[in-house]
């Protein structure tokens, strides 16, 4: 958890709500594979303890069968099933950053030994194409391969499902603890019913339906297929909604919300359609409806998803919540930092200013006489020195003298707004460094009026100025 925290951004709203819908596609590429894979790598292995016992060779060529269905070949087992885990792994890390989840650290322990797993039941689907089949080294290393994947999904999930509850993130740390309450148990039950249906869907859709695979088959082939897949699917369809009941009933409140329940009726709704096909294969004379039927177990396994990553969701709210509040300082934070190397790096023209303040600015202001606004030259003296503030007042204006009516924001390009507050800085100190960011000498006009002194305006040195300009040009 530290390598997020210390080297991962806050989540935004938006990167939040993008991390949700990779989660259930994460979740969706995974979980309906690795489920596949238990789902034949348990008949498989009980298939070849049978043909050792009765020595019936139809039953190592349905074993082979069901493992080809599942790992068809390396490919598949890396995209399905090993390039997920780290996804899934960084997904949670980004959407529980800077919490104290206390099975963060069991998740990569889980994603290794599901990976482990994959690659000794890979192995095994190999130590098939050659002799001694039902020998003790390959049915033993199908089931070292099962008991390693079936260890790493209770990890894996059994972590994630601790997320749900974060009354109790750091009330127990010991990792057996952590993976024995009876809402991880009942949670992964729940997930080994829907890896036996859909296992049970997938051999009625890959043996009878996919394209030129059901000729392959022996009349005794394709019975003991029919079977065993409409068996093992209506097993899991009895066993879902048990376990799935308890694993809703165990949830914390915190975790609960009318969305979820509706989400669990449709899965049962689903389910149940489902079953109807199913049943229609193990009593028909032929195996149809495998396409829709594996269809539906898919989506089934997608209504589990949605519902965890609701699950989650309201189990983390006040987490998310502070996860928005953060990411939205420090966007303001680097937004600042950009608007002042922004402004660094603009230098302003008074002969651009000039023209800006006549074309926009002059509709309102005058240096000595009031229009909308106050005559500038009452004004500007006190920003002498301060053009960083007087090019902030002009960006975002604020009501400061009740006599006039509240400035409107002139939504110029900072350039101009630069250029126009060098060029009025200019009109009041026209000998000063104020253009180029010196600090100019302000005049004091109050000390002059409280001495009774009728020296010169602002406006009127200008004009003087102007004057003797126009006097010299003349000659």
């Amino acid at each position: 958890m530290e390598i997020f925290n210390q080297y991962v951004l806050p989540p935004t709203r938006e990167h939040l709500e993008l991390l949700r819908y990779l989660m259930v596609l994460g979740y969706l590429v995974l979980l309906p594979y690795v489920g596949i894979v238990i789902g034949s790598a348990l008949l498989s292995f009980f298939l070849c303890v049978g043909e050792r016992d009765t020595s019936n060779p139809l039953y190592s060529r349905v074993a082979k069968e069901l493992i080809d269905m599942a790992m068809p070949s390396r490919v598949a087992v890396l995209v399905f099933g090993i390039l997920p885990l780290p996804v899934i792994w960084i997904i949670h890390g980004q959407w529980l950053i800077h919490s104290i989840a206390n099975t963060m650290h069991l998740l990569p322990l889980g994603a290794v030994l599901v990976a482990a797993g994959l690659v000794v039941l890979m192995a095994y689907r190999h130590s098939l194409d050659g002799e001694g089949q039902n020998s003790i080294t390959v049915i033993g290393t199908c089931g070292i391969g099962l008991a390693i994947l079936l260890l790493g999904s209770f990890v894996l999930l059994g972590s994630v499902t601790r997320f749900f509850d974060p009354e109790r993130w750091i009330t127990t740390h010991h990792a057996v603890r952590l993976l024995t309450s009876w809402n991880v148990i009942w949670r992964y039950l729940y997930f080994l019913a829907g890896a036996l249906s859909i296992t049970g869907g997938a051999i009625i859709f890959f043996f009878f339906t996919w394209p030129g695979r059901a000729k392959r088959l022996s009349e005794e082939e394709a019975r003991l297929t029919k079977y065993l897949g409409a068996g093992i699917a209506i097993a899991g369809m009895v066993l879902f909604p048990v376990f799935g009941f308890f694993y809703l009933f165990t949830l914390p409140i915190v975790a609960l919300s009318g969305q979820l329940y509706w989400v669990g009726a449709l899965g049962v709704g689903v389910l149940f359609i489902a079953f109807l096909y199913v049943y229609r294969v193990l009593v028909g004379p032929k195996v149809r409806f495998g396409a829709p039927t594996f269809v539906l177990f898919v989506f089934v396994f997608l209504l589990m998803i949605v519902g965890d990553q609701l699950v989650l969701v309201n189990a983390t709210e006040e987490h998310i919540a502070a996860l928005v509040t953060e990411a939205e300082e420090r966007e303001a934070e680097i937004q600042l930092e950009r608007e002042a190397m922004r402004s660094a790096a603009i230098k302003p023209d008074i002969v651009r200013g000039q023209e800006v303040f006549n074309s926009v600015c002059s509709t309102c202001h005058r240096m000595e006489e009031r229009l909308v606004g106050p005559p500038l030259g009452s004004v500007l003296p006190k920003y002498a020195g301060n053009m960083d503030g007087l090019v902030s007042f002009i960006q975002k204006p604020s009501k400061v003298n009740p006599d006039y009516p509240p400035m409107p924001a002139p939504g110029l390009p900072l350039v101009d707004i630069k250029s126009v507050a060098a060029y009025l800085l200019n009109q009041i100190t026209p000998d000063s460094k104020n253009a180029q960011g010196g600090a100019p000498e302000p005049v004091d006009l109050e000390r002059a009026t409280d001495e009774g002194e009728a020296g010169p305006t602002q406006g009127e040195l200008v004009e003087e100025e102007r004057e003797d300009t126009d006097q010299r040009e003349g000659e």
